[in-house]
């Protein structure tokens, strides 16, 4: 399973451009892994929490089999909006 509405195409140039941008960065030097790897693993990482979400989902009753999107009665959506609540009682951050 890939991320929800992400070709595969889309994924290899994303992977290969994160390889790119952490050459160029030396963010590969900390662990002595090369850059390809480490681009492969962040891209694992992202199809395996999306799995995870959607398995979650699922289990909730919340996700939509016909589209692939989790539905609005999400624990995301409430009355107060998508950022949460608001009010006084609502600290600053």
């Amino acid at each position: 399973m890939n991320l929800i509405g992400v070709t595969n195409e889309a994924l290899n140039t994303f992977e290969k451009e994160l390889s790119n941008l952490l050459n160029s960065y030396s963010m590969e030097n900390g662990s002595d892994t090369p850059d390809y790897m480490l681009a492969s693993y962040l891209r694992n990482c992202l199809e395996n929490y999306n799995k995870t979400i959607v398995m979650r989902e699922k289990w909730f009753g919340r996700y939509s089999e016909d589209n692939g999107i989790i539905l609005e009665d999400s624990c995301y959506a409430s009355e107060d909006g998508p950022d949460g609540p608001s009010g006084s009682d609502v600290p600053a951050i």
